[in-house]
């Protein structure tokens, strides 16, 4: 098994190796061969938004008339899903291609009246703040380096009484992630498909390894913000989420948000929202309400979120 280095982002001594981590992650991202792969994957597994779905819940929030961020856009899906009912949409991204491929194909079929495509560092994006009522990441913030300074630009972009909504895996639950060894390339349903029964047993014996592993020498309370420096793209063939960086911890993630003034609300969106999903622990759903710095300006939030069709319910502001 190759040597793993699992680091807490808050270690002010490893920021040199975080550094070196993104640069090869943005050149890795930005490979044109991988990048073709790699979004068009994702537009497949998330071109349809449906009922009983986490997407489902972020498209019921945005209602007509309100202004969404879509941090990492990927290939535009939520462009597609959310087009008609939002008044302005602006999909960010760091891969330059990717941004240009959208800016194509995208507007030109939905018009360029309510969409604008931008290739950013998601760590500073260049857009001025308390802009938006609903800035959302799908899918990001386990490939990110620094998921705080992420966090952070995500709630300065926010209005005060706007929604961030958050949705990855939840990996820290769990104490394991595809970027980490499991016997080999692939899939475990891969292993067993190409006969590997050698691959297969130490992908099993890998999903029981490394939740002792992390649990024992990576304590949540003493390794915050848990990143693999050593993910499994940068040494076998891309499959899903062996880019993955950070170990996605929900408690830590809402405990930031709250510290810089945003508050969970997802127990109340999920309630008042007619055809939310079921809780799932391999996933990580957050969905916070920018407060208002002790200042509530009108008095009132323009977000419900109101859901705006017929017979469903909404959340109280």
């Amino acid at each position: 098994m190759r040597k793993v280095q699992l680091v807490s982002a808050g270690d002010a001594s490893a920021q040199v190796l975080f550094e070196g981590l993104h640069a090869r992650m943005m050149s890795f991202y930005n490979e044109e061969s991988l990048r073709r792969e790699y979004y068009e994957k994702a537009q497949v597994l998330n071109e349809v938004w449906r009922p009983g779905t986490y997407h489902w819940v972020l498209r019921s929030m945005a209602a007509p008339g309100l202004s969404v961020l879509d941090l990492g856009c990927g290939s535009g899906h939520a462009f597609d899903n959310l087009r008609g009912r939002v008044v302005r949409y602006v999909g960010v991204d760091c891969s330059v291609a990717q941004i240009r491929k959208n800016q194509k194909e995208k507007l030109a079929a939905g018009g360029t009246d309510n969409g604008t495509f931008l290739a950013s560092s998601l760590y500073d994006v260049g857009l001025p703040g308390d802009s938006f009522d609903i800035v959302f990441s799908l899918f990001v913030l386990e490939h990110l380096v620094w998921p705080r300074r992420f966090l952070r630009e995500t709630v300065r972009l926010t209005r005060p009484g706007g929604l961030i909504v958050i949705l990855c895996p939840s990996f820290r639950s769990a104490g394991r992630m595809p970027s980490l060894p499991h016997g080999g390339p692939g899939s475990l349903k891969e292993k067993v498909r190409r006969a590997d029964l050698g691959g297969a047993l130490r992908h099993v014996w890998s999903r029981l390894y490394w939740p002792q592993v992390v649990k024992r020498r990576y304590p949540s309370g003493r390794y915050p913000w848990l990143i693999n420096l050593t993910p499994a793209c940068l040494h076998e063939p891309w499959a899903t989420d062996n880019d993955a960086l950070y170990m996605v911890d929900r408690a830590e993630c809402v405990a930031e948000l709250s510290s810089l003034g945003a508050d969970d609300i997802t127990e109340q969106v999920l309630a008042a929202i007619a055809e939310s999903p079921r809780h799932d622990e391999g996933l990580c759903f957050i969905v916070a309400r920018k407060g208002y710095g002790g200042v509530r300006g009108d008095g009132e939030s323009r977000l419900g979120p109101t859901v705006p069709d017929p017979g469903e319910r909404s959340v109280p502001s």
